[in-house]
């Protein structure tokens, strides 16, 4: 019945968590009684809510970019593969309405998507944002993936992998050569080794007029590697192209000043950034504050803890855009835990444009 009403509604984004949990599939077949009993308790149960995973969801940092939350939201507890039943996840999507616009996918560590199941996906066609938390096996069904982002024709914002998933995501050169050329916005929690598939994808792929912001956040092994490692030597000048670009949120690595420099001369549109810096050499800190406020950001946040910089041209009208899906947490520029920077030269300040709400609007 559930399903049922799914394809009835005429709704085209909206949020909803699924908990979908298989129990003793491996064991003997289970008399009636024993049955009713499991599906008893599967109905007493299914309203309770997961907050281990609603934990796992929440931001890393305050300062982390808003991401768009009004989305179709299918949420999997963790489970051993052998128990995940593709055929569950296939009858799901033929039941969604063909004509949604925003999806977002929840998969535990263990979970996986078989080829049945993917190609599933295919139908929704009007698909502009998709998110897929965890990693449901790219690697072994890259044709299928590859002809579901080939038949979005539509998609303009797409979020591939979870920070806080425990299992690291690979992201196969094949499956971006599939996003759409003219995608506007790309959110990647990936791997150190999936870096050179993302260079490749920023050189050829994405067509240079079209792309306005990045979020680019690299899982290392051991986390303070993350405070640390320095960022890939083709990343910045892959992003110089973008001469539109307005976000680059680059949680990937520490940067100099000098390549930062460069991102700011070829992106004038550039209203947000984030990047790692050396917090603890005062003398870098200050050049990183005059380089930025000559290219006119007026709010400079220093996180010293994490050798974190990120900074805002609050008075910019695409900042908060309610057309785009990566936006800044303004709160996180009044953060008394953190290094806030007052402007060192005496100018008038341009006046902050505010949403109605702190939160991003909706689509």
């Amino acid at each position: 019945h559930f399903l049922t009403s799914l394809k009835k509604t005429k709704q085209t984004s909206f949020s909803l968590s699924l908990l979908i949990s298989f129990q003793n599939m491996n064991n003997n077949k289970l008399s009636d009684a024993d049955s009713n009993n499991k599906e008893n308790e599967y109905q007493g149960n299914k309203e309770k809510i997961d907050n281990k995973q609603q934990e796992e969801e929440e931001e890393e940092e305050d300062e982390e970019p808003i991401i768009e939350e009004e989305v179709f939201d299918i949420d999997s507890t963790p489970v051993d593969m052998a128990q995940l039943s593709s055929l569950t996840w296939k009858s799901l999507f033929d039941h969604l309405p063909s004509n949604l616009r925003s999806l977002r996918l929840h998969f535990g560590k263990d979970d996986s998507l078989k080829s049945g199941a993917v190609h599933g996906l295919k139908n929704f066609e009007s698909i502009k944002c998709f998110t897929l938390h965890g990693d449901p096996g790219l690697y072994g069904q890259i044709k299928e993936w590859s002809n579901v982002f080939q038949r979005w024709n539509k998609l303009r914002y797409i979020v591939l992998g979870h920070r806080n998933n425990t299992k690291e995501l690979q992201v196969p050169k094949e499956i971006l050569q599939a996003l759409p050329p003219m995608l506007p916005e790309l959110a990647l929690n990936i791997s150190v080794h999936s870096i050179p598939n993302v260079v490749w994808y920023l050189k050829h792929v994405v067509k240079a007029e079209c792309f306005l912001r990045i979020n680019l956040h690299v899982v290392h092994k051991h986390k303070s590697d993350l405070y640390h490692a320095s960022i890939h030597n083709e990343i910045i000048p892959c992003l110089t192209r973008f001469h539109n670009l307005e976000t680059a949120y680059l949680k990937c690595g520490m940067v100099t000043l000098q390549q930062i420099e460069l991102l700011l001369q070829n992106c004038t549109k550039v209203s947000f950034v984030g990047f790692g810096i050396d917090a603890s050499d005062e003398k870098q800190v200050v050049s990183f504050r005059i380089l930025l406020e000559d290219y006119g950001f007026d709010k400079i946040v220093v996180k010293t803890k994490l050798n974190w910089l990120i900074a805002v041209k609050s008075y910019d009208k695409l900042l908060l855009d309610p057309t785009r899906c990566i936006h800044p947490v303004l709160e996180a520029f009044d953060d008394k835990s953190c290094q806030i920077m007052s402007p060192m030269k005496i100018k008038p300040k341009p006046k902050m444009i505010m949403p109605i709400n702190s939160h991003i609007q909706p689509l």
